[in-house]
């Protein structure tokens, strides 16, 4: 995996398949999730993504929104929680942090 980059496994609600691959984009709103297999399923599917990043598991809940091409889908969190979006931002300023300060560094 690249930096930025966390395996992950996508759980398709509808009918309890599963799909491994990694998030290949987090923000607090969305994330996006890059399949070894390619993706079939559409849009407005409820999915959940279940990943690590630091040893902090997110399982997080979300709506296909946009299917990029045959292996990258966009996916909107739904029905976070306080407590997991709080977590969320934390891991997302952590990230934002040591990305600034490894840019920072003179070559």
């Amino acid at each position: 995996m690249k930096d930025g980059e966390w395996a992950a496994v996508l759980q398709i609600l509808k009918d309890n398949s599963h799909m491994r691959g990694a998030v290949v984009g987090l923000s607090q709103e969305c994330c996006s999730f890059r399949t070894i297999q390619p993706f079939t399923g559409g849009t407005q599917i409820r999915v959940e993504v279940d990943f690590q990043v630091r040893g902090l598991h997110l399982l997080l809940a979300g709506v296909t929104e946009d299917v990029r091409d045959k292996r990258t889908v966009d996916i909107r969190y739904v029905e976070l929680s306080y407590r997991k979006r709080a977590e969320l931002a934390d891991l997302i300023e952590e990230l934002r942090q040591e990305a600034t300060s490894q840019s920072s560094y003179p070559l």
